[in-house]
């Protein structure tokens, strides 16, 4: 069965038919029509319960904040929309605000305006939280909401960062949590130290299977140091065709200060050399001894050029 007549469902991630996630439109939707059916379910019982209980004024804004958050993918709302957001619901929303200003005053103004920028941060899809705060901002402010003169770019840039950490955070663990999600995306798991005295994660890009047989011109092993605040490192491999640069292949790597990391990086390219990573004239790298001597280890045939 090809790749067009299989789907990997977001909610219950077993691959099915391509038609079992098409809605009545035609749409192509991120879940299947079983997980579907069951998120109705689930809404329906839980809107009857909210219905069932007498919610003074001065809790709408908490009930609506807990019933948002309930569900398991606010962004079903936004499926097969064409809009860059969707603000039907909010403006609902904004009118509970003015009544609930209207009577608990000033002083709880600020708390409530917190409470609207996350309400709005929650009804952007997952093509707006990958906008940056400023871009997220502006569109915001085009939809004109009641009490968006008050909303400032400070207050979604908080909600925005806690919202797109929700994306891809797995595990408190960092290291952990990437091999989570590599896991859930079906990439390929190279190297796996993760509880070693030097612990890295090495993985394939959905590039490396459609391009290996290539005919590669060179490729490129790149480096990007401290990229968290655990200064890890992050070492790249890429395959040059006709003067453009692919990805095949990342390397994360706690590494710290003066540790000797040849042993790790000749694993990895050895990984690679394994899955047919082998005919190229060039290899592209810095100034790193610890590159230079691992690329001589895994292609000694191959001429090793610095790139200043």
């Amino acid at each position: 069965m090809s790749n067009q007549q299989n789907k990997t469902c977001k909610g219950c991630h077993v691959s099915q038919k391509y038609e079992e996630f098409l809605n009545e439109n035609g749409v192509v939707l991120k879940k299947c029509l079983k997980c579907r059916n069951k998120l109705k379910i689930t809404r329906s019982k839980n809107k009857k319960l909210e219905l069932d209980k007498i919610i003074c004024y001065t809790d709408i804004t908490e009930t609506i904040y807990n019933f948002l958050i309930s569900l398991n993918n606010t962004n079903e709302f936004y499926e097969g929309e064409n809009e860059k957001l969707n603000m039907s619901f909010y403006i609902e929303l904004s009118s509970f605000l003015d009544f609930i200003l209207e009577k608990d005053g000033s002083s709880n103004k600020e708390n409530h305006e917190i409470e609207m920028a996350h309400h709005i941060i929650t009804s952007i899809s997952e093509e707006n939280i990958n906008c940056s705060a400023s871009e997220i901002c502006h569109q915001v402010r085009e939809c004109q909401i009641n009490g968006y003169e008050s909303i400032t770019i400070q207050q979604i840039y908080y909600w925005w960062s806690i919202e797109s950490h929700k994306i891809y955070c797995r595990h408190s663990d960092p290291l952990l949590s990437t091999k989570i999600l590599l896991e859930e995306s079906n990439l390929e798991i190279i190297v796996n130290s993760l509880d070693s005295s030097l612990p890295a994660l090495g993985f394939l890009t959905t590039l490396f299977d459609r391009l290996i047989y290539n005919k590669f011109d060179a490729i490129v092993i790149d480096t990007t140091y401290g990229t968290n605040n655990l200064s890890w490192e992050l070492y790249a491999i890429m395959g040059v065709i006709d003067g453009t640069g692919f990805p095949l292949s990342y390397l994360l790597i706690s590494a710290g200060k003066n540790r000797n990391i040849t042993e790790i990086l000749t694993y990895w390219m050895q990984a690679l050399k394994e899955r047919n990573l082998r005919y190229f004239p060039f290899i592209l790298t810095d100034k790193d001894f610890s590159e230079i001597n691992a690329s001589k280890t895994v292609w000694p045939e191959a001429h090793l050029q610095l790139c200043m």
